[in-house]
């Protein structure tokens, strides 16, 4: 959350509240200033920025870069963004982008979706300058 918070300081930023049976109507917001319980106990945090009008979801995995991990956050990204969103951020802790880019590189082309692939980065949240 700090990186978040340290990288957007005049941002408006938000938890994203997943879909689920307890939250399932019309009226039911999709994001907001409160940390749901449940996110005590998982691996990511999904926050959604908003400046200026533009909408970044930045999704913070406490697990090490891994290319099935960086996978099954790319699809949870488009899914909880639904492709509105205009950037997407994902981070690591160990990212590094000087090894770990030629991987990124290769799951934007297996993930066929250049609307969502083409606004999408991934950072180092202990480190940004290694990004």
């Amino acid at each position: 959350m700090w990186f978040a918070l340290a990288s957007y300081r005049d941002a408006e930023i938000d938890f994203i509240y997943f879909f689920t049976g307890l939250n399932g109507n019309e009226l039911s917001h999709r994001n907001g200033k409160i940390m749901p319980v449940q996110y005590i106990n998982t691996s990511i945090l999904p926050l959604r920025i908003n400046k200026k009008g533009e909408t970044t979801v930045l999704i913070s995995s406490i697990n090490g870069f891994d290319e099935n991990e960086l996978m099954k956050i790319m699809g949870i990204a488009k899914m909880i963004g639904n492709n509105v969103q205009g950037n997407t951020i994902i981070c690591f802790p160990d990212y590094l982008e000087s090894r770990d880019a030629p991987i990124v590189n290769d799951l934007k082309q297996v993930f066929n979706d250049a609307s969502f692939t083409d606004r999408l980065t991934v950072c180092n949240y202990n480190n940004p300058i290694l990004r």
